[in-house]
């Protein structure tokens, strides 16, 4: 049996979850029906029910009316989303489970119908079912309510304690300190600034500072002023972390020999001849992906006989923007014997690395070497658009 409609009431299961518990308030007096049991009933349209599910048959005392209090069962039983509930007992007996209401038809299958099958039902009298039913969430789909049963409801390996029960966080990440896991926080790290615009989500940056514009907000950058070596290098060497040159003579912290003393020549130290070094050009501050792809133009030249190794370099990302690195996958290299004069180079990235990224930004490395064992290195930067 099953209410299929009841006036002013709502009957169906509001979300999909599991069933926790079912409550029914009876009289019945033959001791065949104290043995109930409860039936999620799905409807199909056109009069037709599918019989999705059966919980176990619980054993009631007998007692003879409404004014007891109902019987409470716990169960675990999936439903969806507009299941309705139904009854059935051994033998499918009649049933005394009930109070008049006229104005609500209760149904009824004839041959109790059986789980996975469809079919339509008929109506029986007019009355009122006296059941009803706990639904709670299961958002890891593991057939337990996350409320009551499931001590580890969002599947992260977290049980008791879990600081987002409603999302997995193995890493309990908690930015703000306030008990709330980031992974359930609209502002994880309790700047002021929503994670969806933030671009340093695990660690506050209410101004969301970025100088080198690299969408990497500087206090979750390894790398502030993009120049090749993160802050913590700099730090020990000394040099400016928010500035790609520190001593201002033209060559990079990276591939300055002397990156606190300024220096014009080919190491970038004191004391040398800054003619003599070498120089790359025809290299596009920006390129169409599809040129990109095709080849990146490099002219080197050099007045000393000097051997240079070519690197294209991207960066890859992590999935936490502490973790994310500078320019560490190489798409292409090249090497140049030992020479002297203008010379030409193409660097073809490898697409299969590319993959399907269309806006990024792209390193040039060139680390030109010399008879001597002198050694420059320059770079260039290229921004990459569809």
């Amino acid at each position: 049996m099953f209410q299929a409609g009841l006036p002013g009431g709502t009957l169906a299961s509001p979300y999909e979850g599991v069933i926790t518990r079912w409550r029914l308030r009876y009289a019945g007096q033959p001791p065949s029906l104290e043995a109930p049991r409860l039936r999620v009933l799905r409807p199909l349209g056109g009069g037709q029910w599918l019989a999705a599910g059966t919980s176990a048959y619980a054993l009631f005392p007998a007692h003879g009316g409404f004014d007891e209090p109902p019987h409470v069962i716990s169960t675990r039983l999936p439903v969806r989303a507009g299941d309705q509930l139904g009854i059935d007992f051994p033998g499918g007996l009649g049933m005394f489970a009930f109070t008049s209401a006229p104005s609500a038809p209760l149904s009824r299958f004839t041959g109790v119908i059986r789980d996975g099958t469809a079919q339509p039902a008929a109506p029986c009298t007019q009355v009122e079912l006296l059941m009803n039913a706990d639904v709670e969430r299961d958002a890891d789909r593991d057939g337990l309510g996350d409320e009551t049963q499931d001590p580890d409801s969002d599947g992260d390996g977290v049980g008791v304690g879990d600081n987002c029960v409603a999302v997995a966080n193995p890493d309990q990440h908690d930015s703000d300190g306030d008990g709330l896991g980031d992974a359930c926080e609209q502002d994880g790290d309790g700047d002021g600034v929503a994670n969806a615009r933030d671009n340093c989500p695990t660690l506050a940056s209410p101004n969301l500072a970025d100088l080198e514009g690299d969408g990497l907000g500087d206090v979750c950058d390894p790398d502030d002023d993009g120049d090749g070596l993160t802050d913590a290098e700099e730090a020990m060497i000394a040099t400016n972390a928010r500035l790609a040159d520190s001593d201002g003579d033209g060559f990079g912290d990276a591939a300055d020999r002397c990156p606190r003393d300024a220096g014009a020549g080919t190491d970038g130290c004191p004391g040398s001849v800054r003619a003599a070094a070498p120089r790359l050009a025809g290299v596009p501050a920006r390129m169409r992906i599809g040129a990109f792809l095709t080849g990146v133009p490099v002219r080197f030249s050099s007045r000393r006989r000097m051997a240079a190794d070519f690197e294209l370099l991207a960066s890859v990302r992590s999935a936490r923007p502490s973790a994310a690195r500078r320019f560490d996958l190489t798409l292409a290299r090249r090497s140049l014997r030992f020479g002297t004069g203008s010379r030409k180079v193409t660097l073809r990235p490898d697409r299969g690395l590319v993959g399907r990224s269309r806006r990024f930004s792209a390193r040039l490395l060139v680390t030109a070497v010399a008879r001597d064992g002198s050694r420059v290195v320059l770079g260039t930067t290229i921004r990459v658009a569809p």
